[in-house]
């Protein structure tokens, strides 16, 4: 159990880092906000509020293998 802990502690470590040093970062993850907040107001259905969560996902993840990528490159 204690290797899981580890692991969610990196992992946790990184999504810390990448919303500290990453501008679009904060732009998308202030963007997923505005676009829930606009889930509630728009009273969207169950549907919608899975695709929207997916996108919102899809969204930061891509972002932060984009960080992952570029830090990586940068080392090279």
């Amino acid at each position: 159990m204690d290797g899981l802990r580890k692991s969610f502690a990196w992992a946790l470590n990184g999504l810390s880092c990448v919303l500290r040093t990453q501008r679009n970062m904060k732009i998308h993850l202030v963007m997923a906000v505005l676009a829930a907040a606009g889930g509630v107001l728009f009273k969207i259905t169950r549907g919608e509020w899975g695709l929207l969560v997916l996108t919102i996902f899809l969204v930061l993840t891509a972002e932060t293998v984009n960080t992952a990528l570029e830090k990586t490159v940068d080392l090279v």
